[in-house]
């Protein structure tokens, strides 16, 4: 069994993945709920999120809300790896 680290320095901030946000475009498609956001990131990569609901729970702010989450959870996704290769590659050079 493995211990888990206590330490927090590795942790991605909220602050972190903030900052990597340049833009954000929503969109919904006419006649459904289905509602899309895109950022673009400051490197020009771009995620997207969606949601959707049925129509008698509709509310266009919530749904932006929830596509808007859902997009910036992938950046969150995106910059743990990039932190785990960032500590990989740390941990190669000092074992060389």
């Amino acid at each position: 069994m493995t211990e888990r680290s206590t330490d927090r320095s590795n942790r991605i901030s909220e602050d972190r993945v903030d900052d990597t946000i340049d833009q954000e475009a929503y969109y919904r498609f006419p006649g459904t709920t289905m509602t899309v956001c895109l950022l673009t990131l400051r490197n020009g990569y771009q995620v997207i999120g969606e949601s959707a609901c049925p129509e008698e729970n509709f509310d266009d702010e919530r749904g932006r809300s929830l596509a808007r989450k859902r997009a910036r959870n992938k950046i969150f996704e995106l910059e743990g790896y990039l932190r785990r290769t960032e500590l990989m590659q740390e941990n190669n050079h000092e074992h060389n």
